[in-house]
């Protein structure tokens, strides 16, 4: 008789949402890169502040140490509340892939960390400090309300980079002079604060 067939195993899926203060989760980190204080640490701010014309950017990244280490990320989007911004019409934002190791509390527009400058300001150095080409990009047309990103390939490469190693950059691309604000993860309000959703399979 032919042997019968082994079945073969369903991946396990599951849902993991990382947001600082939901559910004891404490893993984000997030700072403000600003041109006009380049040398002042903003990661302790309630907000973070990006600015068109490459005045400011927000670095932000997330403790994965949750997810199972042989997930494999199915999607993943970085969700962030906007909270108010200077102009209107249409504006790009786009999310970059960051090389280089940062301090929440010591990065700075010319600093990763103490001691160690970033390869451009504001984390501009390509590919020392960032990707050329965006991870993500979407196209802001309201005033205020959530924001999100497919970031799936940078997060699937996080679980497999050593820790604290990947983290991204948000940048404003447009050629007028405009300012975004987003709740940081110190902002009072636990549901405004970044999110990262991962849906994941688990072999």
């Amino acid at each position: 008789p032919s042997p019968t067939p082994s079945p073969t195993p369903t991946p396990k899926r599951g849902v993991w949402t990382l947001q600082d203060g939901r559910n004891g989760y404490n893993g984000t980190r997030d700072v403000t890169l600003n041109r006009w204080l380049p040398t002042t640490p903003l990661g302790g701010e309630g907000t973070l502040q990006l600015r068109s014309l490459a005045e400011a950017g927000v670095l932000i990244t997330f403790d994965l140490s949750p997810l199972p280490e042989n997930a494999r990320v199915v999607q993943a989007t970085l969700e962030l509340y906007l909270m108010h911004r200077t102009g209107d019409g249409p504006v790009s934002l786009a999310v970059y892939p960051v090389r280089r190791r940062w301090e929440e509390r010591e990065a700075t527009w010319l600093y990763a960390r103490a001691g160690e400058p970033w390869a451009g300001p504001g984390a501009s150095g390509v590919p020392a400090d960032r990707d050329a080409t965006p991870v993500a990009r979407t196209t802001l047309t309201h005033r205020a309300g959530w924001i999100a990103f497919d970031v799936t390939t940078a997060v699937q490469e996080g679980l497999t980079s050593p820790q604290g190693t990947w983290s991204l950059l948000l940048r404003a691309e447009t050629n007028r002079p405009e300012t975004f604000i987003f709740p940081s993860r110190e902002w009072l309000n636990v549901l405004v604060r970044p999110v990262l959703r991962v849906i994941y399979d688990q072999p």
